[in-house]
């Protein structure tokens, strides 16, 4: 099963790659276009940062050492209680 934090990135980057002013948006005010996108309202000391690759420039992505481990289930949980509403 796809994780929900994949599945929502997946779908954030593929309306980037066709939306030019998605595209742009997202990459000025990334929470907030998130939040608008998921309705997941993220505490305010969350931080999203969107990079962009081009051919000479790729992002390896390292995850956080477990003790500081993002909690994907703290999304999910909130995504839950945003569908039921």
């Amino acid at each position: 099963m796809v994780n929900f934090r994949k599945k929502i990135e997946e779908q954030i980057i593929e309306q980037a790659r066709h939306d030019k002013s998605f595209r742009k948006r997202l990459q000025e005010n990334p929470k907030v276009v998130f939040e608008l996108e998921t309705g997941i309202k993220l505490p305010e000391s969350f931080k999203i940062t969107v990079l962009q690759e081009d051919r000479k420039t790729v992002y390896l992505v390292i995850p956080p050492l477990n003790k500081d481990a993002f909690e994907d289930e703290s999304i999910q949980v909130k995504h839950v209680a945003v569908q039921a509403k």
